[in-house]
């Protein structure tokens, strides 16, 4: 199981992540948010993904660019034409897709075009809500991309993500955010790695 961790806003925590063993850190590219990245963090083992939203793809390739990103996170409405544009960049394509009493997008479109679909919480503010969808939603459905699960996973819901990930072979990931948090942006160290043992010891 591939554990990303989201809204990382500070060096400091980024380099205890390292030591954790997480697979991939998130910084957020969109200003609305109260993650908002104010320190790109550079020189961590985790390979880091950019979240951008709804941006012009001159901007998402400029931004990675600069700062040697190799893993972008597509948190709006991209099309698949958008994420296969980046991809045939050389970019590792994350596509969010927003679930509510439904999934809200026709996912099968986004096969070839992205590297892993990420299931969020619906929200206007695109994500960071700490509240589930409802998780059973995706078992009915054969989901061919690999997938990571998202909206407002803590500590307490391993046991169900691995009752799903028994379901769906294509799970192969959780992306923790908000519910690890002591403010926006800052991370509850000790709770995320006592996470990370927990579902690594179920995994």
């Amino acid at each position: 199981m591939l554990i990303k961790v989201c809204g990382i806003t500070q060096y400091d925590q980024a380099k205890a992540l390292d030591a954790f063993e997480v697979d991939f850190i998130g910084q957020i590219f969109y200003d609305k948010s109260p993650r908002f990245v104010h320190e790109v963090i550079s020189n961590c083992l985790a390979p880091r993904v950019g979240v951008f939203v709804n941006e012009s793809i001159d901007m998402v390739t400029s931004t990675c660019n600069k700062h040697n990103i190799k893993s972008v996170q597509l948190h709006g409405v991209e099309s698949p034409e958008y994420c296969m544009e980046l991809k045939s960049q050389g970019f590792k394509v994350f596509k969010a897709v927003a679930v509510d009493d439904q999934i809200q997008a026709d996912i099968q479109d986004y096969e070839a075009s992205v590297d892993y679909l990420l299931f969020d919480t619906a929200s206007k503010q695109h994500g960071g809500t700490g509240q589930h969808f409802n998780w059973e939603i995706l078992e009915h459905h054969a989901i061919e991309i690999p997938f990571f699960l998202s909206g407002g996973i803590s500590i307490e819901d391993v046991d169900q993500i691995m009752e799903i990930k028994a379901h769906q072979k294509n799970m192969i990931g959780v992306d923790i955010n908000s519910r690890f948090e002591t403010s926006p942006g800052i991370k509850d160290l000790d709770l995320v790695n006592r996470f990370i043992k927990k579902i690594k010891h179920h995994d």
